[in-house]
């Protein structure tokens, strides 16, 4: 299965969830103060565990930085 994540292209097994994604890319387990983007829709963080990628997907993840 193919997806991209923030415009990079990306290769994953079926089954993989957001919850993994965020885990792989960010190297964070908790992931406090990230967004994320499925196909341009915001997903829930109740829905990271279960919400599964699909072939084609795109993913946008967002981080919170502090700073004016």
């Amino acid at each position: 299965m193919n997806y991209t994540v923030n415009q990079e292209e990306r290769q994953g097994k079926a089954g993989l969830t957001i919850a993994k994604v965020v885990a792989n890319e960010t190297g964070e387990k908790d992931a406090t103060g990230i967004a994320i983007a499925l196909n341009q829709a915001v997903v829930p963080r109740s829905q990271w565990d279960t919400r599964e990628v699909s072939d084609g997907d795109e993913i946008d993840i967002l981080v919170a930085v502090q700073g004016g």
